[in-house]
């Protein structure tokens, strides 16, 4: 088995979730088991309305929301982490219980991938155009 880049792996034991830095050529294990590569949920999977990610400018940045303001940031259900991946970078924020399922980073690119952690209904990705209110202005 042959580790991917980014690549989202949970144990099946204690649930524990890595994501990979480096890609390898060998089984990442945990509690005994291999690790099981996670599959990234998209549009096409039924719950999209509650995990889908929506993208408004901000003064400095753009504020990154996961299925609005209806999904529950408890302790056991909860959005984790939100990450937004543009210009080869990746930027990610971890939320706490009780927090809303947005954050606001402080970058404003054309395009950028998103993803969402759902500690129930696992990853959530999706490529999302930025409005052009929020885009960095071109330098000449």
């Amino acid at each position: 088995m042959e580790t991917r880049r980014f690549q989202i792996y949970k144990c099946p034991v204690c649930d524990t979730v890595v994501e990979v830095l480096h890609q390898w050529s060998m089984e990442l294990v945990c509690c005994g088991p291999a690790m099981v590569a996670v599959r990234a949920k998209t549009r096409r999977d039924d719950g999209w309305a509650d995990h889908a990610p929506t993208i408004q400018d901000t003064p400095g940045g753009c504020r990154v929301a996961i299925g609005g303001s209806h999904h529950p940031m408890t302790k056991s259900h909860r959005i984790e982490w939100i990450e937004l991946v543009a210009d080869g970078r990746s930027h990610r924020q971890f939320l706490a219980p009780g927090q809303p399922a947005s954050v606001v980073f402080a970058v404003k690119p054309a395009i950028a991938a998103v993803r969402a952690y759902c500690t129930v209904h696992g990853l959530w990705q999706s490529q999302i155009p930025i409005p052009k209110a929020a885009q960095s202005p071109k330098s000449g």
